[in-house]
């Protein structure tokens, strides 16, 4: 797996790079959200459930989004375009 994080973007497979992007997008919003929440005087727990709901729904969603724009933009420079 190191060997896979330490490869180039430009040739790692198009499912680990949207892989990658989908659980980095899920881990920082689910921490940031989490540690807002409890910064703010929410329970842990609480802030847990609502950092997971966020990064289920935002953090790999936004991930999934981004490496699907970056497959699109490869298939074009493939093509010529």
């Amino acid at each position: 797996m190191s060997d896979t994080l330490l490869t180039p973007s430009s040739t790692r497979s198009p499912v680990v790079s949207t892989a990658l992007a989908t659980v980095s997008g899920l881990v920082l919003v689910t921490v940031a959200v989490t540690a807002i929440g409890v910064v703010l005087g929410e329970e842990v727990a609480g802030a847990l459930g609502v950092g997971l709901f966020v990064g289920i729904w935002g953090g790999a969603g936004f991930g999934f989004m981004v490496a699907a724009a970056r497959l699109a933009a490869k298939a074009q420079e493939s093509a010529g375009h």
